[in-house]
């Protein structure tokens, strides 16, 4: 029998993630969502919304790149929510609350439990932001997340990292439709100086007039990380947390994580200008920039 959970933009339902027996992967885009009367937006440049429901590749490879690119990390975060870590839809079930973009996976679950909640947060001192740091220092597959926390998180790439909400004076662990809006860096153990090395060339790409993430160099307690704001997010006047969407190359042009280097078969920069970059609102002045 099929499984499915249920894909959200900005918080609203645009359709529902398939497992099929066999294990291919679908997504269907919801009738609203395709209605003509609204801003169309789809999941992903590789999944168009030219057709209503699209299977295979290019939906598993799209919910890989939502999840840490180590197969250490998938390995015990199969173990920690008993899950197979060979499985992206399995994994998404249990930390697809909150996922890079506006985009959150979850279960029918879920939706029935926060049908009618604008979501929580669980607010944290900085000695308990120092002790979480601490763990993933040491523990480099850590969730980022105690057995107590109801909200849960994924985010890409290698280094280990956690993500909170700052409410400017508060941090905490949201969860619901509450979004986080800060990521929290550790520095790596075998590689002296990488916190410090990553906010200058943050600061330097910034000054070079490259558009980067804002972030510093936050002290809590004896642990050091570099924190980020995150780009995809952004306070309202009445404190709200937004959701903006987004993805990344690999996704864009439906790219397993595992080859995303062009050394190892993944995108070329000629690749990403003609299949990517031309259909943004200024093609000429982004090929510019990127190249």
């Amino acid at each position: 029998m099929s499984k499915f959970m249920n894909v959200l933009m900005g918080g609203v339902p645009i359709g529902r993630l398939e497992q099929m027996d066999t294990g291919v992967l679908a997504i269907e885009y919801a009738d609203g969502w395709l209605a003509a009367d609204r801003v169309q937006i789809p999941l992903s440049m590789s999944l168009p919304l030219a057709a209503k429901k699209h299977s295979g590749a290019k939906v598993a490879n799209y919910l890989w790149n939502l999840l840490p690119d180590s197969d250490q990390t998938l390995q015990k975060w199969g173990q920690i929510y008993g899950v197979s870590p060979n499985s992206a839809f399995a994994l998404l079930s249990k930390v697809g609350e909150d996922c890079a973009g506006a985009i959150q996976i979850v279960t029918d679950e879920w939706m029935a439990a926060n049908a009618d909640s604008p979501g929580e947060v669980q607010w944290i001192d900085e000695a308990e932001v120092a002790n979480r740091l601490k763990r993933l220092r040491e523990e480099r597959t850590w969730t980022g997340r105690r057995d107590g926390d109801r909200g849960h998180f994924s985010l890409a790439g290698a280094q280990p990292k956690m993500a909170l909400l700052f409410d400017g004076k508060r941090w905490g662990v949201p969860s619901g439709r509450r979004a986080t809006t800060h990521i929290l860096k550790p520095p790596m153990p075998h590689l002296r100086g990488t916190t410090e090395n990553e906010y200058a060339c943050l600061r330097l790409a910034n000054h070079l007039g490259i558009t980067a993430a804002e972030a510093k160099v936050g002290k809590f307690g004896e642990e050091v990380a570099i924190v980020v704001t995150r780009y995809d997010r952004e306070i309202d006047k009445d404190g709200v947390v937004r959701r903006f969407h987004q993805e990344d190359m690999c996704q864009a042009l439906g790219v397993h994580p595992a080859v995303k280097y062009q050394s190892e078969g993944g995108p070329s920069i000629e690749q990403i200008t003609n299949d990517v970059l031309r259909y943004a609102t200024d093609p000429e002045a982004d090929k510019a920039a990127f190249r």
